[in-house]
């Protein structure tokens, strides 16, 4: 039987392939071959009486509206020729679920969903009985709901039962009203493909006619009239101490746009935000308020990109590292040998060291881009704090300042982890892939332990009495030790993201978010627990704000949640 995709994000369930992302729905119309009946959405692991065996989970952040707040659900199921798919939109006073459910026969013919968005725009997954063919915007824009324009720009997914292809697509159409209903017409390019549609849309039939140069090309969002277009981002009341508020970044000249695209990479610059999109290769610039300001193209696809908070450096499949101002312009731009291995670090003295796959090391000026010294090594991960940076590989550690390499230590396991806990003579703590984690300080191995899980992420802490203590980050928990080496407490659980800011660090799982601060009391009395619902947030920043810091969570699209601290 076919496999249904749902926008967004792919992944896999016990069943097979599925995407699991959702469109936050407010309606939505079903042709014919589907039926449709309300049920009451469990929580957990399906059951149903039928039965079916499935799960359901949220996918997406729940997002305030004014009073309303709309969450997307999406479940997959899969027994005998049945495959249901769950929706629900939830505001403060009641809940509405759906099961849509599709015999999948010998005759079946394809079959469109389509889900309508705050800003009207409808999105398409197309299914057959052995195709399943999903349209997966990079970037959505609405360019005038009135007038009816829009225009798109991703990847298109075609699966069968033997194979997963993707291709490149575009598309622009225009929406006139004739009468109750829009005649919607719309020209489509898939590489080198390029298609025409035209379609009669109808608020209480759904679309009703189609016409072009074949259904190979189904994908056309729809103005719908009847949904109200949302306030602009700053309408949405301030966020309340441990509370997150959600909200979605639009366009700034028409707030009813709404920008739709899977990160990859997020910064603070200056007082604003910087985000990759990786289906355009983009940089794209925000406001606090996640007004959309800029989008710059760096050239090649984007494989990495860090800010010092005035400057945002990438690095590009191009071989070239840029960086940008907090307003979009171009500073500098540096041909490389080979491309970045990872993200630049920096260093207090104005410089930043960038690292490339075949091991080559460059220190440079940042506010031109001139190379002051480099020298060649193996890949390994890079930390820096104050004047120094160290780089961690299976066989060495090197630390070192913007004039060279100043010590370096032998190693035998595989880094996946470091990080410089600053001082007078600056201690280096580095992670490997057995669990270890060892603390070196001026070419000395100091002590050596063993925690649960790779130390992928490795911060600092100021610690009691003036002291240091280091929050370590794996892929099984997080713990917090001392400049000693002694764990002071440790918790399990999938954390994938942290970040530090002042006397505090914060971590991320997929259940909450974890607060710890330095203080006099017992540290697992300093742990406050801050709700974060199921958000899947694998970015976090610290950002100012008015009402003093702000800690910025992104999900997998551009969606960013604030916390005051």
């Amino acid at each position: 039987m076919p496999v249904y995709a749902s926008p967004m994000v792919a992944g896999r369930s016990r069943y097979g392939w599925s995407v699991a992302v959702v469109v936050l729905a407010v309606c939505f119309s079903v042709v014919a071959a589907w039926a449709v009946t309300p049920r009451a959405l469990p929580d957990a692991d399906l059951a149903p009486t039928d039965g079916l065996q499935g799960h359901v989970a949220y996918a997406g952040v729940p997002h305030l509206q004014q009073d309303h707040l709309f969450v997307g659900v999406s479940g997959f199921m899969e027994a005998g020729p049945m495959l249901i798919n769950a929706w629900s939109t939830v505001d403060e006073a009641e809940q509405q679920s759906w099961w849509i459910r599709r015999d999948s026969g010998p005759d079946s013919a394809v079959t469109r969903v389509r889900e309508f968005t705050e800003a009207g725009i409808a999105l398409h997954v197309e299914e057959s009985s052995d195709l399943v063919r999903l349209w997966q915007p990079a970037l959505l824009e609405v360019g005038d709901l009135a007038a009816g324009s829009w225009s798109s720009n991703g990847q298109l997914v075609e699966a069968t039962a033997a194979e997963v292809t993707t291709k490149r697509y575009r598309s622009e159409a225009t929406a006139v009203r004739d009468g109750e209903c829009w005649q919607i017409s719309q020209r489509i390019w898939v590489e080198d493909d390029q298609r025409h549609q035209s379609s009669r849309w109808c608020p209480d039939q759904g679309e009703v006619s189609r016409g072009g140069d074949g259904p190979s090309f189904n994908f056309g969002p729809a103005p719908a009239p009847e949904v109200p277009v949302p306030p602009p981002a700053e309408a949405l009341p301030a966020p309340t101490p441990g509370e997150p508020q959600c909200s979605l970044a639009r366009h700034a000249d028409n707030p009813a746009s709404l920008l739709v695209f899977p990160v990859g990479g997020f910064e603070r610059l200056g007082d604003n935000l910087v985000a990759g999109n990786r289906n355009s290769n983009s940089l794209v610039g925000l406001d606090p308020d996640l007004t959309l300001r800029w989008v710059r193209h760096p050239g090649g696809h984007l494989l990495h990109l860090a800010s010092t908070g005035q400057l945002v450096v990438a690095g590009t499949t191009t071989r070239m590292v840029t960086a940008w101002t907090e307003t979009g312009e171009l500073v500098w731009q540096q041909q490389l040998g080979e491309v970045l291995a990872y993200r630049p670090v920096f260093l207090d003295s104005g410089h930043v060291l960038v690292v490339t796959v075949d091991g080559h090391r460059s220190i440079h000026r940042l506010d031109t881009g001139e190379v002051v010294t480099e020298f060649d090594g193996d890949i390994g991960v890079a930390a820096a704090t104050g004047q120094h940076w160290a780089i961690a590989t299976e066989d060495e550690l090197s630390f070192g300042d913007a004039s060279g390499t100043s010590w370096t230590a032998a190693r035998s396991q595989a880094a996946t982890g470091v990080t410089i806990v600053p001082g007078s003579d600056p201690l280096v703590l580095v992670g490997d892939d057995s669990g270890g984690l060892t603390a070196y300080r001026s070419g000395a191995e100091l002590w050596s332990r063993w925690l649960p899980g790779n130390g992928e992420e490795i911060l600092p802490l100021a610690g009691e009495g003036g002291g240091q203590e280091i929050v370590v980050l794996t892929d099984q928990g997080l713990s917090v030790i001392d400049s000693s080496g002694e764990v002071r407490w440790e918790r399990g659980g999938d954390f994938h993201a942290a970040v530090g800011h002042g006397d505090r660090v914060w971590a991320v799982s997929d259940a909450d978010l974890l607060e710890l601060s330095a203080g006099t009391v017992p540290i697992d009395q300093r742990v406050r627990r801050v709700a974060a619902g199921q958000q899947q947030v694998p970015a976090l920043r610290v950002v100012p704000g008015p009402d003093g810091a702000q800690l910025i969570g992104l999900n997998r699209t551009l969606m960013v949640c604030r916390w005051l601290p």
